[in-house]
């Protein structure tokens, strides 16, 4: 484990694991999975150090963007199978058709 992993597993605390300055709370909400059986607590919360959450807020922006290029990146990749089966249905379908000319001509 990395150190950084290692200090965020510590007991909870209101200080920032990078540089140790203040957090301050920004929100707290429960959410439910698909059952319902394990509510879990989510709470945001922000350096007071602002350099330290600039820094965080760029790694979040990089974060979010490779995230939304590997969701475009998979759409795309998906139309393009799906073109692809589109072609090979045809292309069956025309090879089919000469194969039944064919017989139809030997007879």
């Amino acid at each position: 484990m990395t150190e950084l992993v290692k200090i965020a597993l510590k007991s909870p605390s209101n200080k920032c694991f990078r540089c140790n300055s203040e957090l301050i709370l920004v929100k707290t909400w429960v959410e439910t999975s698909g059952t319902g059986k394990f509510p879990q607590k989510i709470t945001i919360y922000r350096c007071s150090n602002d350099a330290c959450q600039k820094e965080k807020d760029k790694e979040e922006e990089k974060r979010k963007k490779s995230l939304e290029e590997k969701e475009q990146r998979m759409e795309e990749n998906a139309k393009k199978r799906a073109a692809l089966k589109l072609i090979n249905s045809k292309l069956r379908d025309s090879k089919l058709k000469e194969s039944k000319l064919k017989e139809n001509k030997k007879k």
